[in-house]
């Protein structure tokens, strides 16, 4: 397992490679990110592992301070898995040419055209947390610039300048949205970058694993996991709709859709330390309204327990 710090030394590792599999990371590892590890060591000929907190996408500067970081026990587990290739360390300054110090001065990357679509940003996280994607974007495409080998004198050119390799990346369906969103990334700005979506991994009591988790003390912990219960109950409230009346009465389906979610919402208020950030029930396919046409839903929520944020959603086919 080779660690790079350097964009450079990474892309010389990378230049000959025809076929690489690629997770990116904001570290302080756990199981989930290790099940995706898993996948792409079974699913690739290199397997390449980032690991960069990125300040762009926190809108609040006390959650980019506090969320957990390091570095060793990353690696320790990285190198358990025998079969990891590369990892990338790279500095803010690697990234960005600003120092931590600087995160304000940082600069949208000028060669980047992507536009996420409406209906994929204007929902969900992206509607309580604004510029977030925005910088999920802009990192995920450097990271790809530097894997695909696109860079001369230490500026990114369009990748369609010459032959590319076979990029798989490993993303988590816990940040369902992020996924669909790079997903549509990755088919306008880089026709040689295939999304690999992974399933939720769960602690054994159904909390969705989270480098966030460890934040959570005490009684925090077991008040974490009513979101997923809610959300459980929720999938089983819908699974009782009466398919016959979706199509004969007007209004029928937003009026059960708002039925389940305002019990779910009236749940969790029951609950200390808790504050609801959203609920939503949307089609999985492109994150608009449900409609008669729709052939699978998300519902997801995110909460506050205290001031650590938890998100987590189940998707289900209706048809």
């Amino acid at each position: 397992m080779d660690i790079f710090r350097h964009n450079a030394d990474l892309q010389d590792f990378l230049k000959d490679k025809k076929q690489i599999g690629f997770v990116p990371t904001m570290g302080y590892l756990h199981g989930g990110h290790l099940s995706l590890i898993k996948k792409a060591i079974k699913g690739s000929d290199c397997v390449v592992v980032s690991t960069f907190v990125n300040p762009t996408q926190f809108n609040d500067k006390s959650d980019f301070e506090n969320y957990p970081r390091d570095e060793n026990r990353d690696l320790a587990m990285l190198e358990s898995l025998k079969k990891i290739d590369a990892v990338f360390l790279p500095s803010m300054w690697e990234m960005y040419e600003e120092d931590n110090d600087n995160v304000d001065l940082i600069k949208k990357d000028e060669a980047m055209t992507f536009v996420i679509p409406e209906n994929l940003e204007n929902c969900l996280c992206g509607r309580t947390r604004p510029g977030h994607f925005a910088g999920v974007v802009d990192v995920v495409t450097r990271l790809l610039r530097i894997i695909n080998n696109d860079k001369e004198e230490g500026k990114f050119d369009h990748v369609s300048k010459r032959k590319l390799p076979k990029v798989e990346m490993y993303l988590g369906e816990k940040d369902y949205q992020q996924m669909k969103i790079l997903t549509e990334l990755a088919k306008t700005e880089f026709t040689n970058v295939t999304i690999i979506p992974c399933p939720i991994v769960r602690e054994t009591d159904g909390l969705a694993m989270s480098s966030r988790n460890v934040l959570l003390k005490g009684k925090d912990r077991q008040i974490g996991t009513n979101l997923y219960k809610g959300l459980c109950l929720a999938r089983d409230k819908f699974l009782k709709i009466d398919k016959k009346m979706i199509a004969t009465k007007l209004g029928y389906l937003a009026e059960f859709l708002n039925q389940i979610q305002a019990k779910f919402k009236k749940d969790l208020k029951r609950f200390p330390h808790t504050k609801i950030d959203y609920i939503e029930i949307l089609d999985a396919d492109d994150l608009r309204e449900v409609s008669i046409n729709s052939q699978k839903i998300i519902i997801a929520g995110a909460i506050f327990v205290g001031k650590v944020r938890l998100i987590d959603n189940i998707v289900m086919n209706i048809n």
